[in-house]
């Protein structure tokens, strides 16, 4: 069926449904055919999909700013899933998330997003006028749950979405703190030169992170506690051990949290520790950051990555490699290589560990595993270097599935 038939078909069925007398719902029909995907529409006669807004609508109409609604639906073994709240980044994804853990499949579903204006009490007075505040409506569907399990994902999925929102509304607040740290650290450098490498290069991590590296979801400094570690969602998240870490002489520490990521995508949450001079330089102030290393960062090149380029001129100086020597150059590709994550989180001596092995595997062709276990995070990292012929085989695959 083309488009612009399935749209037509929807607002044909709104005008005749029991509120086909709410021009605020017609507008969110109107809205939502415009933003449907064709793989939904496949799926849905639009007379579904107009029923699905029409159960919707209460929970649309009458919803307080601020407030995160979530509302599932079972129906044989398909459930239905619906959120309404104030736009944001990570709405989406942390739905996707929540159901994956769950254990279910993902079937289908929608996100609108529309311009909405209400009264003080919720209720809806239009929708998609210039002005109005941009609200998500997400439908999504998933098989593979019981009552029970609809009931937890349901639960899990309200504090997910509150955690979304926490580290997005402090998102500036979090941002800005290390962007004033970075800049604190340039001014103790020019004050203290025999430390003003070290300073620098940690001002220079802090400006790497605010590029696009990091997704910042809460930050704990000194009494400020903001985002997911904000008191406000203290029922839903326990970041109490963030502030946890062992003492060394190191100014920027890394770990893989306890916690999985509660927001965003799957895995363990990123948890660094920094530190910086006081305001009279005489101590030491902590900030500690937990969040997500993103894509971006994680698949760079290593060696251009600030406090992770003198980590490799520390191994090359460790190895007198020269420099433009088969070694050297092994050293740094094999480097370059290795999950950010990782390097962040190991010594010198588990690198160069990790590298031998790799570099051995391609000089005898031949087939190297590596373990580095951290006991403190009870974390887990696996090496496994083989040959390129082996990249696409069964062999491969029952590897990764091994692991």
């Amino acid at each position: 069926m083309p488009r612009s038939t399935y749209i037509q078909k929807m607002v044909d069925q709104a005008e005749s449904c029991a509120l086909a007398d709410s021009t605020e719902f017609q507008a969110l029909v109107r809205a939502t055919a415009r933003q449907v995907r064709a793989p939904f529409m496949a799926r849905h006669a639009a007379s579904v999909t107009v029923g699905m807004l029409e159960e919707l609508w209460p929970r649309v109409n009458g919803r307080d700013a601020g407030q995160v609604h979530v509302h599932g639906r079972l129906q044989g073994s398909l459930a239905t899933i619906t959120t309404v709240m104030a736009d944001q980044p990570f709405i989406v994804d942390t739905i996707r998330l929540v159901i994956q853990q769950s254990g279910a499949n993902y079937a289908g579903g929608f996100n609108v997003v529309v311009g909405v204006s209400r009264e003080h009490d919720g209720l809806v007075t239009g929708v998609d006028g210039v002005g109005d505040q941009l609200e998500s409506i997400v439908l999504m569907e998933a098989e593979g749950l019981d009552q029970a399990g609809l009931d937890q994902l349901i639960e899990r999925l309200n504090g997910c979405l509150r955690l979304a929102q926490a580290s997005v509304r402090d998102f500036e607040t979090m941002t800005d703190l290390l962007d004033g740290a970075a800049y604190q650290l340039g001014r103790f450098a020019d004050r203290t030169p025999d430390r003003g490498d070290e300073l620098r290069e940690t001002a220079e991590f802090l400006r790497w992170l605010l590029a696009d590296n990091f997704v910042f979801m809460g930050i704990v400094c000194g009494e400020q506690r903001i985002g997911v570690a904000s008191s406000t969602v203290a029922d839903v998240f326990d970041s109490t051990t963030l502030s946890s870490w062992a003492k060394n002489g190191r100014m920027v520490d890394a770990r893989k949290g306890a916690q999985e990521s509660p927001v965003h995508r799957a895995g363990r949450l990123d948890e660094l520790c920094i530190r910086l001079p006081n305001a009279t330089g005489s101590g030491l102030k902590e900030v500690f950051v937990q969040g997500l290393f993103t894509y971006r960062a994680i698949t760079q090149p290593s060696r251009h990555v600030p406090i992770l380029r003198r980590t490799l001129a520390a191994l090359l100086r460790a190895q007198e490699s020269k420099p433009g020597s088969y070694r050297y150059k092994g050293i740094a590709n094999v480097f370059d290589s290795l999950p950010t994550e990782f390097l962040f989180t190991a010594e010198n001596d588990e690198v160069i560990d990790l590298i031998d092995r790799v570099l051995e595997a391609e000089q005898e062709h031949d087939t190297r595993a590596h373990l580095v276990q951290h006991a403190d995070t009870e974390t887990t990292f696996v090496l496994a270097a083989l040959p390129t012929e082996f990249l696409f085989t069964a062999e491969n695959d029952e590897v990764i599935d091994l692991i």
